[in-house]
């Protein structure tokens, strides 16, 4: 899996080395923001949402008058691609996943979305970690895998501090059929042939059809070894060398698909940029400044300061389909 993982880099031909998408380059990841609808007299703007917001109960939840940051306009949005939103409202404990969002023309406060799913805890989240570990929507859709995936985008945080406390989630160029069959493990131990995405994720869409032992599939987790190289001579930059800490750590795992090329996530700058005036991933952020400084200090190219082209796909370790999955999964359709 490792070696077909660093072949396969790329989607076809012609997309280069592995990317880094925030919020100012490339192909920004979910729009992810906290409200809290127990404020008096908090935004609200009117989503119109197809897919599980047009049934009978999703509907209740996913469309209509929603609480939402009055600086989510347009130019927060990702025109013409994913444009993903996500609005968790620490008020209610309802967390509202959107799909391709637009802006309605002509009105500030109606936005409409292709689809979208939910997930209900109490209020501030308090029983997330209970109710929830697989990070799982309880409804609908806004990823291929169902899930939370951006619970394991780079954070800003994170990257200020110079360390990631929790597992990373990576788009991947290409994965294995979701319909394919492959090896997994059950809590005990045993191994056994099963078909489908690999537990957490509740679904997959690649598309190589390659022998299951060589693809990895959607949700199937990864590790690095400890004994890369991560001295301030070694192949990686300092950028690089946190996400690697992170994967040693806490491990990786794939939960979406761009058809391009393998790429890590960054939380959004967004609402930085609305309230402090800059993006923090903008070439006149802090983010970009600190890792520019340590690569100039290192005698690196400080025009590559977030670059992540040399993550050691070859070295990456794949653990079976289910790996952590408190029951026996049953083969998926």
């Amino acid at each position: 899996m490792a070696t077909w993982m660093a072949a396969n880099v790329n989607y076809g031909s012609g997309f280069g080395p592995t990317a880094l998408n925030t919020s100012v380059s490339g192909t920004h990841p979910v729009q992810t923001v906290i409200v809290d609808s127990r404020m008096p007299g908090i935004h609200r703007v009117h989503m119109t949402c197809g897919g599980i917001g047009a049934s009978r109960y999703g509907h209740e939840v996913l469309s209509g008058w929603v609480p939402w940051p009055a600086w989510l306009d347009e130019s927060c949005l990702q025109g013409g691609q994913d444009s993903g939103v996500l609005i968790i409202d620490i008020g209610s404990g309802l967390i509202r996943e959107y799909y391709l969002v637009e802006q309605s023309a002509g009105y500030k406060n109606r936005f409409t979305a292709l689809v979208g799913g939910f997930t209900l805890y109490e209020r501030d989240l308090a029983d997330l970690v209970e109710r929830n570990y697989p990070m799982q929507l309880r409804e609908g859709s806004q990823t291929v895998v169902r899930m939370h995936n951006w619970a394991g985008w780079i954070d800003i945080a994170g990257a200020r501090k110079g360390e990631i406390n929790h597992a990373i989630a990576f788009t991947c160029a290409n994965m294995a059929l979701p319909t394919s069959l492959g090896e997994a493990i059950d809590p005990n131990g045993l191994r056994y042939v099963t078909k489908g995405a690999s537990w957490p994720p509740q679904s997959g869409d690649g598309d190589t059809s390659n022998p299951s032992d060589m693809v990895p599939i959607h949700g199937q987790w990864a590790r690095l070894p400890m004994g890369l190289d991560l001295s301030e001579t070694g192949p990686y930059p300092p950028f690089l060398r946190m996400v690697i800490r992170a994967i040693q750590k806490y491990g990786m795992v794939s939960t979406d698909t761009n058809n391009f090329v393998h790429a890590f996530n960054a939380e959004p700058g967004f609402y930085e940029r609305e309230f402090l005036g800059v993006d923090p991933w903008s070439s006149s952020g802090d983010i970009v400044a600190k890792y520019r400084a340590l690569n100039i200090r290192e005698g690196r190219d400080p025009v590559d300061a977030l670059s992540v082209a040399a993550f050691p796909w070859a070295q990456t370790q794949w653990a079976p389909r289910h790996w952590g999955a408190p029951t026996r999964i049953a083969a998926q359709p």
